[in-house]
Parts: C-alpha cells; sequence; structure tokens
C-alpha cells in the first residue's frame, strides 16, 4: 500500500529535521511527504539533508486547516492513504510497520487510525472530580454530550474510538475526499481535529494502533498565549457542539463553567499564573458568546497584566 503524509510547520526547523530523521529510520518509508510551511525560515537547505523520502515543499501562510487541506490536494492520486503529522513528533522504531501491517487487515468499516502517543501522562479511569460537569468520563477516546472529549493516550491494545489526534493520525483517501478539515479553524486550530474525525466516526470505524508508537515532544515556540487559549477552549468547542445535534448546548454551558473552575483549581494547587490566565480567557470566552453567538477568537487578543 502506498501511502504519504502532510506536515504544516512553521518556524520549527529544529523539529522538522528530527521528525524527518526519525522517518527516514523506519523499516518502511512513506511513497512521499508534503510540507506546508507558514513560517518565515526557508527549510530547503534542512531538506537537502533527508533524501531518502521524496518531500514536497510549499511555503504559505495558512492555518493548519488551510495546510492539511492543501497538502491533500499535492499528493499523488495513487496514495492509498494520507496521514497527518505535527512537526514536533518522533516515530518509535517499527511504528509505521505497525501502522501499515494494521491498515493490511482492516476491513472497509475502518476509515482512520491513530498512532500511540506513548509519553502523555498515563490517564487514569476517568477523573471523577470532573463527571459531574461532563468534562471526563470513565471510557476512553469518547465524545460527551457536552461536547467535551475524554483521552485515550497511551494505550496498551488498539481500541476503537470516536476521535483522534489530528496531528498523528493516517486516513482512507476515499474519506478524504468526501471530508474536509474545517477552515473556520483558524491559526491554532483548536478543535479542528476533534470536529474533523467525529464526523467521520459517524460513518467510519476509528482506531488507535497500540503497536504504532511516537513520542510527542511539544516544542515551545509558537504556543497560543495562555489568555487566548482559554477562550479559544471555550468559542471553538462551542462552534463543534452547535454543528451536532445529537450534542447539547445546555450541557456544553454547564462543562464550560466547569471547565473555569478546573483551571482555578489548577491554580491554587499548583500557583502557576498559566491556569489563571486560562481561566480569564475561559470567562471571557462565555462572556463574548453570550454577547455574540458568532463571535470567533482573534489570535492576537492580549492577556491581562497580572502581577
Amino acid at each position: 500500500m502506498k501511502f504519504g503524509f502532510v506536515v504544516p510547520t512553521k518556524n520549527r526547523p529544529h523539529e522538522m529535521g528530527r521528525l524527518l530523521k526519525s522517518l527516514e529510520q523506519q523499516s518502511v518509508l512513506p511513497t512521499s511527504i508534503v510540507i506546508v510551511d507558514g513560517g518565515a525560515h526557508d527549510l530547503h537547505p534542512l531538506l537537502s539533508e533527508h533524501t531518502r523520502i521524496p518531500i514536497k515543499y510549499l511555503r504559505e501562510k495558512s492555518s493548519i486547516t488551510e495546510a492539511r487541506n492543501r497538502g491533500i490536494a499535492e499528493l499523488d492520486a495513487n496514495i492509498e492513504h494520507i496521514g497527518f503529522l505535527d512537526d514536533d513528533l518522533v516515530f518509535e522504531p517499527g511504528a509505521l510497520e505497525a501502522m501499515m501491517r494494521f491498515w493490511a487487515t482492516a476491513d472497509g468499516c475502518i476509515g482512520g487510525a491513530g498512532f500511540n502517543i506513548v509519553n502523555h501522562p498515563v490517564r487514569r479511569r476517568g477523573n471523577v472530580l470532573k463527571w459531574p460537569f461532563l468534562l471526563d468520563c470513565k471510557s476512553e477516546g469518547q465524545i460527551l454530550r457536552s461536547g467535551y472529549n475524554t483521552m485515550y493516550c497511551p494505550i496498551k491494545a488498539t481500541q476503537q474510538v470516536h476521535w483522534l489526534y489530528g496531528g498523528a493520525t493516517m486516513w482512507r483517501r476515499q474519506v478524504l475526499s468526501a471530508f474536509k478539515f474545517d477552515e473556520w479553524y483558524e491559526g491554532y486550530g483548536l478543535m479542528e481535529d476533534i470536529d474533523f474525525s467525529y464526523n467521520v466516526s459517524k460513518r467510519y470505524d476509528l482506531y488507535v494502533v497500540a503497536e504504532a508508537a511516537v513520542l510527542h515532544l511539544h516544542a515551545p515556540g509558537d504556543r497560543v498565549a495562555d489568555y487566548t487559549f482559554g477562550q479559544m477552549q471555550i468559542i471553538n468547542r462551542y462552534n463543534f457542539v452547535k454543528k451536532h445535534s445529537e450534542l447539547s448546548m445546555p450541557l456544553f454551558w454547564w462543562a464550560s463553567v466547569g471547565q473555569a473552575l478546573e483551571n482555578i483549581v489548577r491554580w491554587i494547587v499548583f500557583r502557576k499564573k498559566t491556569f489563571i490566565l486560562k481561566c480569564f480567557g475561559n470567562v471571557t470566552g462565555m462572556v463574548k458568546l453570550l454577547l455574540n453567538s458568532k463571535t470567533k477568537i482573534l489570535l492576537n487578543d492580549r492577556s491581562p497584566k497580572l502581577k
């Protein structure tokens, strides 16, 4: 089976080089990679050091959703499976071979599969303190009626889920012909992966492949400010909930209150400014939605000053 990857990136040459090196060391190699670069620096010198895999390099300023849609169009039509990777991933030995072994036996009901991010904190069987606010439950990889999702990585055995991490996935080509990433989710694109994969899950089965192990080594640069991220937690999820009639808007509002309270509790316990800024962002996001249900987050929103 021929498969390829689309990798959006921005100002992360070190991470991109590390990802390509881990791909080149795999026992099975992709047919091609499309890199969509929205950063300030040309990566041609870096890419010249990695020649084992054919790479198509595009320099375009775009959101992550636009970059993914653009990359799909650039992959050859004979590629049967298309994956999306974050630029700060690192593949463990044998990961691609395990993923393609899964696809070799997958029936037509399976539309997408996720890599197993093994360095995520081990998930407890649901955080019972979040249950009353419908922020979490016992089951892994679920979408609750509030619109909130339960985490799933790392896993010990391959399992079916209802959503997939956007930057560590592989899809059938026919799925990507029928579904597109919603370009409403601009910039960082929080929730775009959940929105896309949950849509697909209504028609196809989704799985996480335990043996297809990767590391997600979060890059420090180009992260969204905590206050802005807090707004996105509310506003972007609101956009997701209103698109799906089986989800509940009243439960979304209840869960959003719980989201803000969670950030307050984390600030009290850990005394880190990041959590109180996210809480302020949560509250701001709720107020903006109450004043205008069509509001959209701006990535240049300024954080409140804290001493």
